[in-house]
Order: structure tokens, then C-alpha cells, then sequence
């Protein structure tokens, strides 16, 4: 089959011959040059010993990547050529080019790294910085030193600064690729005045239909934005006979081939920052760039990563931009000001810099048998990032001494963050995992409730409720639930549990001790009864904001946590939390309740005495004076 010319044809016999002479090379090739699709092909047909595995950052990109070069192979999908990803395999023995996502490569890595039947694996967009390519990267270095000299490493990127990776994989070529990109005039158009961002979209997209021929590609930064804008769009797009197509992580194959694949009807595709990069949509002559994403950022109050709204990066920016310019001229239509651009970062912060560490700590000892601080990272995380998750692991059940422990294991095998983890093998163990995975769920997602009350079991409840009535509009009105939430909850807790339990109704109590098996650094204690401050185990202290505080009780799990912005900035404030029996934490936890001594003089006695501590964490749960000392230490 004869393929068109692609500019990164030019450079593959010189990345074959670099990867020859040191193992491992970075290639840095601007978007749209085809190193994505031929770059792997050319190393199976090279002769590499095993399977290429090519890493993708989106499960969207490794399946829209497969289909391509089997489509340009003229192969069946899921036989030579394939793809895996969470919930989503078409590989098998026959396959020799496999597109997976990061996760999936890191998980192989921790519990076999030897890689047998690898021969190549394939770093694509490595600009993106995801914690688990930087994770990949580091892991995959280490196997090449020491068990497999012979597996072959190669990076790929648009944007990247190649020194530092190539420092990182000395001996490492270098190889830099030339594009074709077609130039994008900008028009920056800031909405005015309070205009909702769908409409600003309306705006932009009958502009660019306007003034470039071809397809439009409209960047949002999730589902719903693209659901407002394709609403806002209806009008315009029956008027003009144009297909307005969503593009997306949660859409089945055929849904994101349709707005991928060239077709004869002028089409306006939403999608989120899944079209950056790897994905290749034929015919987009016009770009709009809300400016937005979503990114992972750790969440102190919910104690886990969470997505959040921001404003992309100039790189980001410029990555998009070129989207416009694949085939020919283009323009890229900015809904924010110049003034505003010289204002964005110039990169986006890598996520080992900005997310929770507990789960990469996790693995890298599995992985590697020893503290993580020894561990050759890439971009090594700060030492204070490195102990917390340590201690968290140890307090969760998952390390035992240094090593990790037969439930740390069990947390290993679920694609969770080990709280969820936890919490997960706690409802599995108690006999109530759907119950336990809707928990985990509603702490993983967005509150479903509109009035931001945050009480987690009247979430709950609503949950079973807006699902009893089909996830309606009209029911999450008069339930003031967030219907979009509340479906993307239910679609969660399916995957971790497709099954109902047999046991319907859960106690609260139950429900509790599953929480406080995810979250033991969140156990506090009162100073007294009266008192809304106290100490957490996790040692820091804490302020009450919530209503009726009083009748908490002294000992009790804080479900919500804020920073203070006030003047006691070393408190936290607690915005939600729920009793607990001190019972409850050997129970749950074994042996996570210690016994402290320690002789103190006490000076109007004129004598020394011993203070005994029962201790969880930095909290002190019962204190008690008397007993003879040791003569030595008195």
C-alpha cells in the first residue's frame, strides 16, 4: 500500500540509526509531521526483537492512533496492530504494534519489569508531562540499565526541551524532524461583557465558517461546554446543513471516528484538549481556542486529585493554533485578549508537581523495593511531597516496614488512588463493594447536590434517587441535583462495580468505617466537648465551621477540610465531618492504635512518674499518670 509522504519520513532511517548506536533517542517533530503513525511501523519493520508499545497520554488518541497505521498497513485492527486502554483491549498474541495508555505500561512495569516479549517502546507527546510519563520514563530507564540492555527507549514530542531527557537517557541521540505547518493568521476575540462562553463560541464558529473553507475545531474543556455549545449551535448548524460533532474520552469508537473521519458535510467539532495533540481531524482549516482545560490538581479538602478549570499555556495555545494549518492556510479564532495572552504562562506545570504522590509512591516501591527518595526520578518530587505519601500509605494499610504489604498489593491491582483503593477493599471485605464504590465515587467527582451543602450521604441518597427517575432534567430541578454530576457518579461506580450488591440497604455505621479506612489521617479530636478546635492525626490542628458542631461528639472523621485564609493559617477548617467510636480504629485499622510511656518529674510532688498515651496518629485518645519508672531513667 503507498502511503503519502509525510515530513517525518526524512528522518527515520536517522532515528533507527540512533536508536542502534545508543538505545534510546528523542526525537522532537512539530505536529502534524505523521511521527506518531510512522515512526512505529518503521521500528517493527526495522527488525526489533518483540512488540513496539507506544505510549499515549488519552485512551482517545492510542485507539484513533491504532486504527490509523492499521487502516495505513492495510491490517485488522487488534491483529499486527492494536490498542489497550482502562476497560478496553483489542490486542492479541499476533499483535506486534500496541498504542496503550501510560497507566496501563506502568502497571506492566510494577509487576513484571523485565517487559518480556517487548522490544521497543514509544514515548509519544511527552511535552504533556503526565505523572505517569514521567513515572514511565524513570521506570523504563532503570530496566534498560539493569535487566534489559537490550530495549530500545524513544521520546517523541512537538514542544519539547530535548536536553533534559537526553541528559536523563545518556547514552541518547537527538533527532529533530522539520513540519509542514501552513500559516494561521489569529484573531483574538474576548467576549463582551458577561456573555455565557457557549455564546461566545456561537460567535467565533459563524465567523470561521465564514472565513476558511474547510472543517472547524473548537477546543472546551469538558463535556459539558461541549454539550452548551453544540445546544447553542443547533440553529446555526440546520441553517447551514453543517454536522456539529462532540469529541471526547467518554464517547464510544464509532462516536469519536465520526468526528475524526473526512466526510462530504462541512462539520464544526467540539472537543476537549483530546485534539491537541496525536489526534489528526482531515480538513480543519479553522481553529476556535476557549483558552480552557481541566487539569488534575490536589485537592487538600477532599484529600485527592481533582479536576479543575483553568487557563491553558502559550505552548498550549500554539499547539492548538497549529491544528488550523494541517492541509493548507488557516485561521485560529481566540476568545481572550492580546493583553491576556502576554499575561498566560509560557508552559503548562508538570503533574508531579501538582498532584498527590501517594499512588506513584505506592508503585515505585512495589516497582523498585526501596524508599522513593532513592528512586532516579526524572524530575524528582520534593522530599516533603515524598514523606507524605509514605506516611498516608503506612497509616492506610499498605506498607508494611518498608515493603509493600499484601493489602498494598491488592490496592496495586485497582485503578484507583489508594484512598479509593482502600476504601474499596474495605466495602469488598464487609460485603457491600457497589456501596463502597459509590462512596469512593462521589469523593472522586464533583458534589451532585446544587446547594453545596456537601452532607456525603445525602448525596447519597439523591444519587439513588435522580437514578430511580433516569437521570431526568426535570427530576434534578426538583431534586436540586446536578444531573451531569450525579450520571458521571453512577458511570464511576459502574466501572469499579458493574454489579449490584445483593444487599441493598447499607447502615451508616457500615458506610463510616469504609470512609475511615480511606481516610485515617482525617480522625480528629476535640479539646473538649465545648471546644471547635482540636488536633487531626496527621498532627495538624483544626477549626469547626460547620453548624451544630456540638453534638459531634469529641472523637469524629472529617470528611471536608479548607485552608484558612484568616490569621491562624496552621489550622485547618473542617466544613463537614461524622462521629466515630474509638472501637472503630482497631477494627478497622489493626494496630494502627499505640501505646506511648514516657517519666516526667513532676515538680510539686517532688517526684517522677510515668505518663502513659494512647495514642492514634497525633491523636491522644486516653492519658493516664501513675505507675513506677524505670529506676535508670529516673
Amino acid at each position: 500500500m503507498k502511503l503519502d509522504p509525510l515530513p517525518i519520513d526524512a528522518v527515520i532511517p536517522e532515528i533507527l540509526a540512533e536508536l542502534a548506536r545508543h538505545r534510546s533517542c528523542v526525537v522532537q517533530s512539530p505536529p502534524g509531521s505523521g511521527k506518531t503513525t510512522r515512526v512505529p511501523a518503521a521500528l517493527l519493520e526495522s527488525g526489533v526483537s518483540g512488540e513496539v508499545l507506544v505510549l499515549q497520554p488519552r485512551r482517545l488518541a492510542a485507539r484513533a492512533a491504532a486504527r490509523r497505521v492499521a487502516g495505513e498497513r492495510g491490517v485488522r485492527l487488534g491483529g499486527e496492530v492494536g490498542y489497550q486502554v482502562r476497560h478496553d483491549r483489542r490486542a492479541g498474541k499476533s499483535t506486534r504494534i500496541r498504542f496503550v495508555t501510560e497507566g496501563i505500561l506502568v502497571r506492566q512495569l510494577v509487576s513484571d519489569p523485565f517487559l518480556p516479549g517487548i522490544g521497543a517502546v514509544v514515548l509519544d507527546e511527552f511535552h504533556e508531562r503526565s505523572l505517569e510519563s514521567d513515572l514511565s520514563l524513570a521506570m523504563l530507564s532503570e530496566v534498560a540499565q539493569t535487566v534489559r540492555e537490550d530495549l530500545r527507549i524513544l521520546v517523541m514530542s512537538a514542544t519539547l526541551d530535548v536536553d533534559p531527557v537526553a541528559d536523563f537517557l545518556a547514552p541518547c541521540g537527538v533527532v529533530q524532524a522539520e513540519g509542514q505547518l501552513h500559516e494561521v493568521l489569529v484573531h483574538h476575540l474576548p467576549s463582551k461583557g458577561k456573555a455565557r462562553l457557549a455564546q461566545a463560541v456561537r460567535v467565533a464558529v459563524t465567523r470561521a465558517l465564514e472565513e476558511s473553507a474547510g472543517d472547524i475545531l473548537v477546543f472546551l474543556p469538558g463535556v459539558g461546554e461541549i454539550q452548551d455549545s453544540a445546544a447553542e449551535l443547533k440553529a446555526l448548524a440546520s441553517g447551514r446543513s453543517i454536522r456539529v460533532l462532540p469529541l471526547h474520552g467518554r464517547l464510544t469508537a464509532q462516536e469519536q471516528d465520526a468526528a475524526i473521519a473526512p466526510g462530504g458535510v462541512r462539520k464544526v467539532v467540539l472537543a476537549t484538549n483530546v485534539a491537541e495533540t496525536s489526534i489528526t481531524i482531515e480538513g480543519v482549516t479553522g481553529v476556535v481556542d476557549s483558552g480552557l482545560a481541566r487539569v488534575l490538581r490536589h485537592d487538600s479538602g477532599r484529600g485527592l486529585d481533582r479536576l479543575e478549570l483553568q487557563k491553558i499555556s502559550r505552548a498550549s495555545a500554539e499547539q492548538r493554533r497549529g491544528r488550523a494549518g494541517r492541509t493548507g492556510p488557516g485561521h485560529c479564532y481566540r476568545l481572550w485578549s492580546a493583553a491576556e495572552e502576554r499575561g498566560m504562562v509560557a508552559f503548562d506545570t508538570p503533574e508531579i508537581r501538582r498532584v498527590d504522590l501517594t499512588g506513584v509512591v505506592l508503585q515505585v516501591r512495589a516497582f523498585a523495593g526501596r524508599d522513593p527518595a532513592q528512586f532516579a526520578w526524572f524530575d524528582p518530587p520534593s522530599p516533603t511531597a515524598l514523606h507524605r505519601a509514605d506516611e498516608l500509605l503506612r497509616l492506610l494499610g499498605a506498607l508494611s516496614g518498608d515493603r509493600v504489604s499484601e493489602l498494598g498489593q491488592a490496592i496495586l491491582r485497582l485503578p484507583l488512588h489508594p484512598r479509593l483503593g482502600r476504601m474499596s477493599e474495605e466495602g469488598r471485605r464487609r460485603g457491600f463493594p457497589r456501596a463502597a464504590a459509590e462512596l469512593a465515587s462521589l469523593l472522586a467527582e464533583r458534589d451532585i447536590d446544587r446547594s453545596s451543602r456537601g452532607d456525603l450521604f445525602a448525596q447519597l441518597e439523591l444519587l439513588h434517587e435522580i437514578e430511580e427517575e433516569g437521570f431526568t432534567a426535570a427530576a434534578g430541578q426538583r431534586l436540586g441535583v446536578d444531573v451531569r454530576a450525579a450520571r458521571a457518579v453512577a458511570q464511576a461506580r459502574d466501572q469499579m462495580v458493574p454489579e449490584a450488591d445483593p444487599v441493598h440497604e447499607v447502615p451508616e455505621e457500615e458506610l463510616v468505617k469504609t470512609l475511615l479506612s480511606g481516610f485515617p489521617d482525617r480522625v480528629c479530636r476535640r479539646e473538649s466537648e465545648t471546644t471547635a478546635t482540636g488536633v487531626m492525626a496527621s498532627g495538624r490542628g483544626f477549626r469547626l465551621t460547620m453548624e451544630d458542631f456540638e453534638n459531634l461528639g469529641v472523637l469524629f472523621l472529617a470528611l471536608d477540610v479548607r485552608e484558612s485564609g484568616g490569621a491562624d493559617r496552621t489550622r485547618a477548617l473542617v466544613r463537614m465531618a461524622c462521629p466515630i467510636e474509638e472501637d472503630w480504629l482497631d477494627e478497622v485499622l489493626p494496630g494502627s492504635v499505640r501505646v506511648d510511656e514516657a517519666a516526667e518529674f513532676v515538680r510539686d510532688r517532688g517526684t517522677v512518674v510515668v505518663r502513659r498515651r494512647r495514642m492514634f496518629g497525633a491523636v491522644v485518645l486516653e492519658e493516664r499518670l501513675g505507675g513506677t519508672p524505670d529506676p535508670s531513667v529516673v
